[in-house]
């Protein structure tokens, strides 16, 4: 019979290429190593920002455009800092008619979001199984829970802080 005992005190740890994270038997699951998500998220912030200097103005591609106004760059940088953590990376764009856009994209599946100063969230998805899905949310701070179900769907990854 061997002496060798567990410890009461266990720490197991899983890192993926992306996340860290380590479960003490004693404590909820935490998320470690957040660092590579908030970067994504501070990319895409720089993002959304580069987008309202470039075109805050009308006509911004010389095609007619409407300028992207303040009120709808608040609104998508919001939108960033309510995201779930997520392990996909997000890309942001104009739209000529004065929204900006985010989109997820992951294997067969994809994810748009289209915001607007109003708050209002245009959403359009495609599952992997050929599910598409569309609609509309009025953003008032927090992610409305069908683009966040939505987005944690094409990500696979269940954590939300």
């Amino acid at each position: 019979m061997s002496n060798y005992r567990m410890p009461e005190y266990a720490i197991v740890m899983f890192i993926s290429s992306s996340y860290s994270f380590y479960y003490d038997f004693n404590e909820p699951i935490r998320f470690v190593g957040s660092s590579i998500f908030e970067n994504q998220k501070r990319e895409l912030s720089e993002r959304i920002t580069e987008i309202y200097k470039d075109c805050k103005d009308a006509n911004w591609d010389d095609e007619g455009a409407q300028a992207i106004t303040s009120a709808t760059w608040a609104t998508a940088e919001n939108l960033v800092d309510a995201l779930p953590y997520l392990d996909i990376r997000g890309n942001a764009f104009a739209t000529y008619n004065g929204k900006i856009g985010f989109q997820w994209l992951k294997n067969d599946a994809a994810m748009s979001v289209l915001v607007e100063g109003s708050g209002k969230l245009t959403y359009a998805i495609i599952l992997r199984d050929g599910t598409k899905k569309y609609g509309y949310e009025i953003f008032g701070g927090s992610l409305p829970s069908d683009i966040r179900e939505h987005l944690l769907q094409i990500s696979n990854f269940s954590y939300s802080p």
